[in-house]
């Protein structure tokens, strides 16, 4: 009796493991988002082919996990985040809120069924799952998408904490300038000299390692929204354009505003040039 019960009990698991061994919904292809630098979105696209039947059959599709740990841009709490993803072709509503709930698309004559996804963040990738349920019985398959880099590609991990621009104004003072009056500057490693920065003309300096007006309006709310779905805190970041002769530095906000602030009598925030 015993040994009938083990044979049962056998035979159960083998069959088990033949029904599911022989699921019907297989991956079919994957169309990875492409770089996206001057432009607001990606879209990706994800197929799966149902290999049994013939019947048009409905497909759900959800996100099971994010990877954004390849994009330095995106601060350490939103790296398997899913913001700044949207079903379809269209960038989300919302730039703070995770995509939500599950979209669902039918299977061809084929039997294949694809949907799309849209990105604003760049350089993640995600999983992707689709489900069917067949006779009361529900399967899945898992597939990863990648996305290519976008205008928040352009920029490194956000510095801690707010640094002045310069220590001195107008910052063509004729004291012996040290690197350190720089501290914005100095932070994101700029190729020039405590000399040279001490003199720079108003204008857009690239070589201070500090972003132009024009990148980081890109990635705020009238921009792609990347630099919110990223995590990045609402405030005033500096740039590398200076006013005024030097007396005052263009800071860029969230919402796309630009301030041209004293480069000494107030700090903010720093986010550097790749």
């Amino acid at each position: 009796m015993r040994r009938l019960s083990i044979a049962l009990a056998l035979c159960f698991c083998l069959v088990a493991s033949t029904a599911l061994a022989g699921a019907p919904l297989a991956p079919h292809a994957v169309k990875d988002g492409p770089d996206f630098i001057s432009e607001k979105t990606s879209t990706a696209e994800i197929a799966v082919q149902r290999h049994t039947g013939g019947q048009t059959t409905t497909v759900t599709w959800s996100i099971v996990a994010v990877d954004n740990s390849a994009n330095p841009a995106v601060v350490p709490g939103h790296r398997n985040k899913a913001t700044g993803l949207a079903w379809g072709k269209d960038a989300p509503d919302n730039f703070l809120s995770e995509v939500a709930g599950t979209a669902a698309s039918q299977t061809d004559a084929s039997g294949i069924a694809r949907i799309q996804l849209t990105d604003i963040v760049g350089e993640r990738t995600v999983t992707v799952q689709a489900s069917v349920t067949i006779d009361g019985t529900t399967y899945t398959t898992d597939q990863r998408v990648s996305f290519g880099k976008g205008p928040l590609s352009v920029f490194r991990a956000r510095l801690e904490g707010e640094l002045l621009w310069a220590k001195h104004s107008p910052i063509s003072n004729e004291g012996n300038a040290q690197s350190g009056d720089f501290p914005a500057a100095h932070a994101c490693g700029a190729v020039l000299s405590a000399a040279e920065l001490r003199n720079l003309p108003d204008g857009y300096h690239a070589a201070t390692g500090l972003p132009s007006p024009e990148q980081l309006k890109a990635v705020g709310t009238f921009g792609n929204g990347a630099r919110i779905a990223a995590g990045w805190p609402e405030d005033g970041y500096w740039t590398g354009e200076l006013r005024d002769n030097g007396s005052k530095a263009v800071t860029v906000w969230s919402s796309s505003s630009t301030l041209t602030t004293s480069v000494h009598e107030r700090a903010f925030p720093v986010v550097c040039l790749r």
